[in-house]
């Protein structure tokens, strides 16, 4: 598996809410989810179905997030018949000829009544009741392309402006106006950033779908550990049967509507998404032979400082750094007085090479009570050493955790010569 994933609760009113955790390696997309792991799903269980005998069980969808972009993976348990192909294509007034649907350049609606994943974003968690704004986006995922084209990725509804995207009358028909974007072909060789990608696997009870949405799609790609996106998500599965009491058959999650475009429409009715971190982790070891793990900081050595954190590997064509933090407390004089710290140096540390989340620097020390030489880490016996990182969002969700190290600074060990008769 990938992960284990912890609860999350939110400290904020929400209409739905889960974090998702960070993916230290980019997954294998191949239609299969038991490398999924222990990831906590979506459970998308709102319809409009008001015979209870009509409606289906909820859908999982696995999410994850890293600096690439968003993944996604969910199942739909239905008969391989019932699968249904949104069409480009209308049939024109003669009866014959085939014309393309306007709706596509439209509102990209030609998707309802097919199988799709719906999903939308607000990378700035603005919560605003209309549309418009960069920061919101609405993505169509098309598992298996259209009837005419199998390469067609995905398409996206645009508003213009937040004009396009209130209902208040400004254009004399009191209705949102929104346009249809469809994404280019989806490369055979893999994801290439140019749109969404996603990998379809047809099986016996249904079929499953693994999705990569890259960060070049997102207009304002807000990706930071510990931060909230406005979400929500909707899986739909072709049209209801005569009775159900809806038109298009589908799963919410935070929305409770069968009518994805109305779901879009209204980023404050959307549910939240807090990106996890990774947890960090520090050691220090000697500058020596063997490279040994630090027990205690001797004056006049040098250490090496490593802080492991898959997080902070932001850029992955580009050597990545961290700042970490070494005080030096001196003991307290008497029992009544507090410790105080001496000497305080602050140090970059580089990636060990592209892609490694692995950072290492030196730390060399030498005697003294003070901080008298810049970036030399002064300290004597009896004093103790901290190494601070500040990690910002672990994978339990925590922001700002201090990952810190104590040592106690020690005398070095004394080689005795003993002189006199044999």
């Amino acid at each position: 598996g990938l992960v284990t994933q912890p609860e999350v609760r939110p400290s904020f009113q929400t209409s739905n809410f889960e974090a998702i955790p960070f993916l230290t390696n980019f997954p294998n997309l191949d239609g299969d989810l038991s490398d999924w792991g222990r990831i906590r799903p979506l459970v998308l269980r709102h319809d409009n179905i008001r015979d209870p005998a009509l409606k289906t069980e909820p859908i999982l969808v696995y999410a994850a997030w890293n600096y690439q972009g968003f993944f996604f993976g969910y199942h739909v348990r239905q008969p391989r018949m019932k699968f249904s192909l949104p069409s480009q294509y209308r049939i024109g007034a003669d009866g014959v000829t085939l014309i393309k649907d306007p709706r596509i350049s439209a509102h990209n609606k030609f998707v309802e009544g097919g199988d799709f994943f719906a999903v939308m974003f607000d990378t700035l968690d603005a919560r605003l009741g209309f549309r418009g704004d960069p920061h919101a986006q609405e993505f169509y995922i098309l598992p298996r392309g259209t009837a005419s084209d199998p390469d067609m990725p995905a398409a996206e509804r645009v508003f213009a402006s937040r004009r396009h995207g209130k209902k208040d009358g400004d254009f004399g028909w009191g209705r949102r106006i929104s346009q249809g974007k469809l994404f280019p072909p989806q490369p055979r060789s893999g994801p290439d950033g140019t749109g969404p990608y996603r990998v379809t696997r047809i099986e016996g009870d249904g079929y499953t779908v693994e999705i990569f949405l890259p960060r070049s799609i997102f207009k304002v790609p807000v990706f930071a550990p510990g931060w909230h996106v406005g979400f929500d998500c909707y899986v739909g599965t072709g049209k209801q049967p005569f009775g159900s009491g809806a038109r298009y058959a589908g799963k919410g999650w935070a929305n409770r509507t069968s009518w994805p475009c109305s779901v879009g429409n209204n980023p404050a009715r959307w549910g939240d998404l807090r990106l996890l971190g990774t947890d960090a982790r520090v050691s220090i070891q000697d500058a020596g032979p063997g490279w040994p793990r630090s027990t205690a900081i001797i004056p006049g050595h040098s250490y090496l400082i490593t802080v492991v954190d898959p997080d902070r590997n932001v850029h992955l064509a580009a050597i990545d750094t961290v700042l970490v933090s070494a005080e030096v407390i001196d003991v307290a004089p008497t029992a009544a007085a507090a410790p105080r710290a001496s000497d305080v140096e602050l140090y970059v540390l580089k990636e060990t090479g592209k892609n490694t989340s692995i950072f290492r620097g030196y730390i060399n020390t030498q005697p003294g009570s003070g901080a008298s030489v810049r970036g030399s880490l002064e300290l004597l016996p009896g004093a103790e050493a901290r190494f601070g990182y500040v990690d910002f969002a672990d994978s339990k969700g925590r922001r700002n955790v201090i990952c810190q190290l104590k040592l106690p600074v020690i005398a070095p060990a004394l080689n005795v010569a003993r002189y006199g008769p044999e």
